[in-house]
């Protein structure tokens, strides 16, 4: 039949088109595979140097250390090279100790510091190519390197108090040495500390303060006490007593002091009064006691921190600060706990005001809440797990809480912001899965988008500064996020989080690089335990290339990138399993080198001319979702990015904004002022007070001028929107006479009138007590009031006997 023959025929050719095309697949996936390289354990700390990132170190389990100069295509160990350097200054091998830790300085991004754990440490200025041993004669607990200086760093060690009767010397606090001359020696210029730092970086040096600003946390026979000095301890300046800790972020410094029992407060110092006087952050929950206070991000003109009731209760609130880092309001009631991060919420990186964060379901936080409330709940024990991230540890000693830790982790939704926290949205869903299937999740139903950030899974959400839009995390679609791995997907943002697609069915680990137009992910369970299955797309996730690697008893951990994620290199980390007898089992790292250079894609043109049809770029905007407007707090950012569809590479950084321009004003312009909240109703932008609302004028209103009154809104620290929606604050002329025009006034005068009218009462009754108690007793003497003139002025009073006075009325009576 001739039909048939033409129908096989054509089958035969699909069939071999598609596995021409698999293998061009496969074959170009096997291009960009450079090398492997087998370590001797399991990878604890990479670290990228020079100014292309082209030098590569990593310190494994074991403490050895590995340097790539080529962008991770060769390695070598150099640790029998630094301990033979440190041979030379030492009397005893077993003094060198082992490398803990590697340290890049802010100030040179090719020195390092490689951190020994006995009395060795090593220096290296051109990125481990060469490296002088030091001996430094205590072991370094911590170290700090100076921000500007790279001569200058300061390390502790741990203090032995070997004289029990030293009231000075105090067990848990560490010894504080600086050196001036990059480590060759050192002198000790503190005891007692138990934290330091310098000054944040070298931007605040331009401010006028000290280049060798110092803040440590030291203790005292009575409290710890938090100091400055600017001259390495040779003074000093006491500035909080009574401290727990500090921290320094951006333009802001933190203290938590100690309060009653275990209540804290928070106090907080700006650059601008050059960190010397702290305030006290107001928060408008009054009756709320600061248990843990967990700074999250202070890197927008705000502050955003969670608190909890417990030091390791699962969920706290979260509040943000305006613009003096002082007056907090409730952001989210119930934000996810997370026992490294502090809280399960994320940044999203290259864009202004955007944030995630995980949160209890609204009725179940009612529920949460009132648990924490009763009595039992106090008594009840949290456990974390030991280095894992997991909501998985509350352990409650009665039998009817059983269910409580399944009730915290199948209760979990994800909402994103795009205003520093003013109003929270679900996340909308995709309407389609990665197969072009429709996934009927709609934010009607109840059904959105729930992402794992940090907490519960070891791949965190991805965003990176040069890459503006681009997001990864790993999530499920539903009412709440399920914590089960075989509903976990891949999901992927073009927008900062505004519009999701699903890029893949299993989880995965994945990088981003060419400035966000190169993804590569690697999935982490194949289920084949000899095959590494990878996937990458050059169009924005459109469509992705699959290419495998098949190596024996291998699975892939994770993917690494430059700092930067500008290049089109990623370095594979991978698990091999080996099997030295039946009871012995050897588990190790291996790295892989992937150049996708290789691959020879044309360099993306026409970026002088973006959004035309030759171009191979677009104009952008980020957006919030309102209508009719593509703004981002207040204005419209104009981006230059490559097209979804074209497959080139991006030569050109664009991570910066080309054009603003200012929006109409809208609700999402406005945020709660302190002491509002927002209302709970879907969509209802609202504030409601929470606490009295006073219209006093303030201490100082000069009679002629005005004062002001919220109206529960104020503008958004940073929003520059103009026109449109206004909330501006009531206006009052403040008064001529100020005691009558408060509240608080004219119930004084109030008081004060009444206790004049009791005096003068008090009074006449005095003078008129005779007549009083005769009244009252119905005899005896009284006092009767006799005019002989309608004048007051000719009033005559004569004083008499009681029964006189009835006489004379009865005269009265008669002449009538």
């Amino acid at each position: 039949n001739a039909k048939d023959i033409i129908f096989n025929s054509m089958r035969l050719w699909c069939i071999w088109l598609l596995a021409s095309l698999w293998r061009a697949a496969c074959e170009e996936g096997a291009g960009v595979l450079k090398s492997f390289y087998k370590l001797d354990d399991e990878i604890q700390e990479t670290v990228w140097c020079g100014d292309d990132n082209s030098v590569i170190l990593v310190r494994t389990e074991s403490n050895s250390v590995y340097r790539s100069d080529d962008h991770g295509d060769t390695f070598v160990r150099i640790t029998k090279k630094m301990h033979k350097s440190a041979e030379q200054i030492v009397d005893n091998s077993t003094e060198i100790g082992e490398v803990t830790r590697i340290i890049k300085l802010e100030a040179d991004n090719k020195i390092l510091l490689f951190v020994g754990n006995r009395g060795v440490f090593w220096i290296s200025n051109n990125c481990g190519k060469s490296m002088k041993a030091l001996n430094k004669e205590f072991m370094i607990a911590q170290v700090r390197p100076h921000p500007t200086d790279p001569n200058k760093l300061l390390a502790t060690a741990v203090q032995n108090c070997k004289d029990d009767d030293d009231d000075l010397c105090f067990y848990g606090t560490h010894s504080l040495y600086l050196t001036e001359n990059m480590g060759e020696t050192w002198r000790q210029v503190a005891t007692n500390v138990k934290q330091f730092d310098w000054l944040f970086d070298f931007v605040q040096t331009f401010r006028g303060m000290p280049q060798d600003r110092i803040f440590a946390l030291t203790r005292t026979p009575t409290q710890d006490v938090l100091v400055m000095t600017d001259d390495f301890f040779k003074t000093r300046t006491a500035l909080v007593n009574n401290c727990l800790e500090f921290r320094l972020r951006s333009t802001y410094l933190f203290a938590i002091k100690g309060f009653k029992g275990d209540e804290v407060h928070l106090l907080v110092a700006t650059v601008k009064n050059r960190f010397e006087k702290f305030y006290r952050a107001v928060f408008p929950d009054i009756k709320l006691k600061m248990k843990n206070v967990h700074i999250l991000d202070s890197s927008e003109g705000v502050i955003f921190l969670l608190t909890t009731r417990k030091p390791t209760a699962p969920f706290g609130r979260l509040y943000v600060s305006d613009s003096t880092g002082l007056r907090f309001r409730l952001a989210l009631k119930s934000c996810l706990r997370s026992s490294v991060r502090g809280a399960d919420f994320a940044k999203i990186q290259g864009l202004e005001g955007v944030y995630i964060a995980n949160i209890l379901e609204k009725n179940a936080a009612r529920e949460y809440e009132r648990m924490m409330e009763k009595d039992d709940v106090e008594e009840e024990e949290w456990v974390e797990e030991e280095r894992k991230e997991s909501t998985y540890f509350w352990s409650p000693r009665s039998q009817k809480r059983k269910d409580t830790r399944s009730f915290i982790i199948n209760n979990v939704q994800t909402v994103i912001t795009f205003n520093k926290g003013s109003i929270w949205k679900l996340l909308e869903p995709p309407k389609t899965d990665s197969k072009g299937k429709k996934t009927r999740c709609s934010l009607s139903d109840g059904c959105s988008l729930h992402l794992f950030l940090y907490v519960d899974t070891t791949v965190p959400i991805l965003s990176q500064n040069s890459a503006p839009g681009i997001v990864l995390a790993t999530g499920n679609l539903g009412k709440t996020r399920n914590p089960s791995g075989s509903m976990r997907r891949v999901y992927m943002s073009r927008d900062g989080g505004l519009k999701w697609t699903e890029a893949a069915k299993e989880e995965h680990v994945y990088e981003v690089a060419d400035h966000g137009g190169l993804v590569l992910m690697g999935q982490l369970d194949t289920g084949d335990k000899d095959l590494v299955s990878l996937a990458f797309t050059w169009n924005g996730g459109s469509t992705w290339e699959n290419f495998d690697i098949h190596k024996k008893n291998t699975s892939i951990e994770d993917i690494f990138t430059e700092p930067n994620a500008t290049s089109q290199r990623f370095i594979l980390h991978l698990k091999q399993r080996e099997d030295l007898d039946e009871e012995t089992i050897l588990i190790h790292s291996s790295l892989a080198s992937m150049n996708f250079e290789e691959l020879h894609q044309k360099i993306c043109k026409g970026e002088d001319k973006p959004g035309t049809p030759n171009s191979d770029f677009e104009y952008w905007s980020p957006y919030d979702g309102r209508q009719g407007q593509d703004c981002l707090l207040g204005r419209t950012l104009t981006y230059i990015r490559k097209k979804k569809d074209r497959e080139c590479f991006t030569s050109t950084e664009f991570t910066y904004p080309i054009n603003i321009e200012n929006c109409i004003c809208t609700e999402e312009d406005y945020e709660c002022d302190f002491g509002f909240i927002r209302s709970e109703l879907l969509g209802d932008y609202t504030c409601i007070p929470k606490i009295n609302i006073t219209y006093d004028p303030p201490e100082n209103c000069p009679s002629g001028t005005n004062y002001t009154v919220t109206t529960g809104y104020i503008k958004i620290t940073g929003d520059t929107c103009e026109g449109g929606v206004t909330h501006d604050p009531l206006v009052f002329p403040c008064p001529r006479i100020r005691f009558l025009s408060s509240v608080s006034g004219l119930k004084i005068l109030g008081v004060a009138g009444v206790v004049l009218v009791v005096v003068v009462g008090v009074w006449y009754a005095w003078q008129n007590m005779d007549a009083i108690q005769g009244l009252l007793k119905g005899s005896g003497p009284c006092t009767c009031l006799l005019y002989t003139s309608p004048s007051p002025r000719d009033r005559q009073k004569s004083r008499m006997p009681s029964s006189a006075c009835k006489k004379k009325k009865k005269k009265k009576k008669k002449k009538k």
